[in-house]
């Protein structure tokens, strides 16, 4: 009886795939934040298919949503190789904006999330995993007030994001 009692957590349990986590690509396209899934091998071979894209604004509370792109209703699925990017606010895709999109400012802080699926591996009991690719980041200007997006670094495991500053970013 002990063992079946030692084992039964093991049976319970739930494990994510592995990769579930990856970083976000951000970058400015046409003057506006745009969005793209990591670049690996996996991406590569297998282009994930979008569900959705959520960006949320750091306030003092936590966070506000200044964006959400639903795709899940989107037929054929949106797939997004690296490279290719989901402009923020963008009308062209076919999904429903369940939030937003309200204007990203410059000096303020983000989070965006694309929330993807990949076909699973032929040994896997499952049909497809769930991706998630999260960046933290901020819009500033430079000495000659061009727009550029900063990546928010994580010193300890936490973002620093007292590099969103309003100051001009040097070159």
């Amino acid at each position: 009886m002990l063992f079946v009692a030692a084992a039964f957590p093991l049976v319970a349990s739930c494990t994510q795939p592995r990769n579930t986590y990856q970083p976000a690509q951000v970058r400015l396209e046409a003057g506006r934040a745009c969005f793209s899934v990591n670049d690996s091998d996996e991406s590569q071979s297998a282009p994930p298919e979008i569900a959705a894209v959520t960006v949320q604004k750091r306030t003092p509370e936590g966070g506000q949503t200044a964006w959400v792109l639903d795709l899940t209703g989107v037929a054929p699925h949106v797939r997004l190789a690296p490279g290719d990017c989901v402009q923020y606010g963008t009308e062209t895709l076919g999904g429903v904006h369940l939030t937003g999109p309200e204007p990203l400012a410059v000096g303020e802080s983000y989070s965006v999330s694309i929330n993807a699926f990949i076909k699973a591996p032929a040994n896997s009991p499952d049909d497809w995993h769930n991706r998630r690719y999260n960046r933290d980041f901020c819009l500033q200007r430079d000495r000659a007030s061009r727009l550029q997006v900063i990546i928010v670094p994580r010193r300890q495991g936490k973002p620093a994001w007292e590099i969103c500053s309003a100051k001009p970013v040097e070159e």
